[in-house]
């Protein structure tokens, strides 16, 4: 349930619900693999053995100022912004917060 993680959060949209994108999928696939392997479980196996719905139940969850932040980020790089530059970290930190919300 959702709203058990953190309500205040999921409710006012700075704590994103995502789908797992290919990467995550296939670091939760090798977890639950290892765990499946390494103790027996008949219920891991069960998930394996449905993998695609499986992965349907699962469920990323993003700060959205890790999602601004990693977007400025990647647009300092493109920009060649040079973060030993003073106040550099300052100018990308005030972009993610109006990016936020």
């Amino acid at each position: 349930d959702m709203n058990q993680v953190n309500p205040i959060a999921a409710k006012d949209g700075s704590l994103l619900f995502l789908p797992l994108d290919d990467e995550a999928q296939a670091l939760v696939h090798d977890l639950v693999k290892r765990y499946a392997e390494e103790t027996g479980s008949a219920f891991a196996a069960g998930l394996l053995k449905d993998w695609k719905h499986t992965v349907a139940r699962f469920t990323h969850m993003v700060p959205e100022h890790y999602l601004a932040m990693t977007a400025a980020m990647a647009k300092a790089e493109e920009d060649n912004i040079d973060f030993n530059t003073p106040g550099a970290w300052e100018q990308v930190y005030e972009q993610v917060m109006e990016g936020a919300h």
